[in-house]
């Protein structure tokens, strides 16, 4: 993609909905996102680098940022796994160089972390944050919808559920509870991820059809006075990007295929198992950057075919 590509593709970044919320909130989106442009940047820089230094170094570059995006937000954590596989792939000239140095790195920055917490809190978790979500955002919405429950109630069951596995007194729980277990024991981060797990096969129907909600509120809701605006606006981006995706596919460039399916296949199903009550768009701003870049791909491809038919001899009067 030419200079003009490129600044088309970061204009759709610009006025995205999605991305315009994550770019604007005081949490640790915009630092992770950031970092994680940076990551894929320097991925982009190490394919192209003829040298072994300059391997050396964006192989570093690049594991340093996506450390930093897993420590400013859990998702990315185990990112560099897939992604040393993609090296090996994409460098067969210097590849295990470029992917040891890469993953040492990356499982130095994560690890550290993991370590910390097992030193701390007793569990090699990277976050307990992950076992949260599952009950208290995917279950409840389940069981909220399964049972019948107002969400106030929802809650408070999970958590008496919660307590009564770890054998404690369930007198005076209520749905502040779950507060209480945002950080704990590894007895707690079992319990919770069972009670979950009970709580889906009870209803699986419901299971399915908050899966559903989840891809909407990813995909395509938009927060606000541009709500329809913004459906209109993600359905034409996804449609494009899809089609950019066929193209690659047609033209059999796996490593290009796999450098963009894979972030967006990580983030956007990671949120349909874990949290698909949480903040609509977030994990689509994380990787709005790539469907941006597939969207002005199949255009240009599109405008391709439309000069060619145009060029063609007219047919016979």
């Amino acid at each position: 993609m030419r200079a003009g590509g490129a600044l088309l593709a970061a204009a759709i970044v610009a006025i995205d909905p999605a991305s315009l919320k994550y770019c604007a909130v005081l949490m640790a989106e915009p630092l992770a996102n950031l970092s994680f442009i940076l990551f894929l940047s320097c991925l982009l820089a190490l394919r192209r680098t003829p040298t072994n230094r300059g391997i050396c170094l964006w192989a570093a570059l690049a594991a340093v940022v996506l450390a930093l995006s897993a420590w400013a937000r859990p998702g990315a954590e185990l990112l560099w796994i897939p992604f040393a596989l993609w090296i090996l792939r994409v460098r067969a000239d210097r590849r295990l160089l470029a992917a040891l140095i890469f993953a040492l790195i990356a499982l130095a920055g994560t690890g550290s972390w993991r370590l910390h917490n097992a030193n701390t809190f007793g569990h090699n978790t990277y976050t307990t944050l992950g076992n949260w979500n599952l009950i208290y955002k995917r279950a409840a919405s389940v069981l909220h919808h399964g049972a019948g429950l107002p969400i106030d109630q929802t809650l408070t069951e999970l958590a008496r559920r919660v307590e009564a596995k770890l054998g404690n007194d369930l007198a005076g729980i209520d749905a502040i509870r779950p507060h209480h277990h945002y950080v704990g024991s590894p007895e707690l981060q079992r319990a919770m991820s069972q009670v979950a797990t009970e709580v889906f096969f009870a209803y699986p129907l419901e299971y399915a059809a908050t899966t559903l909600v989840g891809l909407y509120r990813q995909l395509f809701d938009t927060v606000g006075p541009l709500k329809l605006p913004g459906i209109a606006w993600s359905v034409a981006l996804l449609l494009l990007a899809g089609f950019g995706f066929m193209q690659l596919l047609q033209s059999q460039r796996w490593g290009d295929m796999v450098f963009v399916a894979l972030p967006c296949a990580w983030f956007l199903l990671g949120s349909l198992v874990y949290c698909t009550a949480c903040s609509a768009g977030r994990d689509r701003a994380t990787v709005m950057p790539l469907l941006a870049v597939l969207a002005v791909y199949g255009m240009l491809r599109l405008l391709k075919r439309r000069r060619a038919a145009s060029a063609g001899p007219s047919p016979p009067a």
